[in-house]
């Protein structure tokens, strides 16, 4: 796009990157979540990130179908690659991943490197060679990283060839990590999302049933009812917009309302079965009182 005004450079349009960054989020949901991409969606949750030269990122927890996770667990290495690509194969991967994705430098030539702690690197780089993916004692992935000769050469040096010591200045690191670059900037007066979780997600965390299921009416009226609370916060409501319709009472601020939220959460599977021990139990004193004539109950209360 940028191809498309001679004029402009990427520091000078943060309107045009936050709207792309968008279509490319949003694009990127829809192939998760709607389109399956890493197979059944249950949920996804993210959250926008900027860094101070301005590149948005997004942080993003999905989960799975108990089935399609066991199938990307065995294809893993299909969408994932820790590896550097081949420049002959693919010269833009390889482009891409030489500018955005390497680390460093660092280790003990590049000290004041601001992932160095005692003498060692805190992200763990230099990573061992691994010939598969695997995943280690606590679930967090190990990525293939086979011995290859593709490599890229990554230089911080002075005119002197020494590595150029900066002193650190611990107010003006916690200033610079209140920076707001110019792309946040547009990202926040656009009004889209910082960050992301759907409605079924959300009544799951609170009332604790992992295994929730709402149709799509309740999956509509919970969402009304988040917006009016959102309104109801800056002096305004749904009935302000005649085209938007109101949820039903009881979907009114239900994260408040701790009766209603058990009254509403409960599981109707569970609900069924207890119904099914309840009609068994009925059925059984029935043909007792048949058989005895008459059965007297007694409770006593301490």
């Amino acid at each position: 796009m940028m191809s498309l005004l001679p004029t402009c450079n990427p520091g000078d349009c943060p309107d045009i990157i936050a709207r792309v960054f968008k279509l490319k989020l949003d694009q990127l949901y829809d192939d998760i979540k709607n389109k399956n991409r890493f197979g059944k969606c249950i949920s996804v949750m993210y959250v926008v990130e900027y860094q101070k030269r301005g590149l948005p990122h997004a942080h993003m927890l999905i989960w799975l179908d108990p089935v399609a996770k066991n199938k990307l667990n065995k294809n893993i290495d299909k969408y994932i690659s820790a590896e550097i690509p081949d420049e002959a194969v693919d010269p833009y991967g390889y482009a891409a991943v030489k500018q955005y994705m390497i680390h460093g430098p660092c280790g003990l030539e590049y000290n004041s490197s601001p992932c160095m702690k005692d003498n060692k690197c805190t992200r763990g780089f230099p990573k061992k060679y691994c010939s598969s993916t695997m995943f280690d004692e606590f679930g967090f992935p190990i990525y293939k990283r086979r011995k290859t000769n593709h490599t890229v050469n990554v230089q911080s040096k002075n005119n002197n060839g020494v590595e150029k010591e900066k002193e650190r200045n611990e107010i003006k690191m916690y200033l610079d990590g209140r920076y707001v670059c110019g792309a946040e900037a547009a990202h926040r007066i656009f009004g889209f999302d910082i960050h992301h979780r759907n409605i079924l997600f959300k009544r799951r965390k609170l009332t604790g049933n992992q295994n929730l299921s709402m149709s799509d009416d309740d999956l509509q009226n919970y969402t009304l009812g988040d917006i009016e609370h959102l309104l109801n916060s800056i002096g305004r409501s749904l009935k302000n917009y005649p085209t938007m319709p109101m949820p039903a009472a009881k979907y009114m601020d239900m994260s408040r309302n701790k009766l209603v939220l058990e009254e509403t959460s409960y599981c109707e599977k569970e609900m069924s079965e207890q119904h099914q021990r309840h009609e068994v139990g009925d059925l059984a004193e029935d043909g007792y009182r048949q058989r005895s004539g008459l059965v007297l109950q007694y409770y006593s209360c301490k």
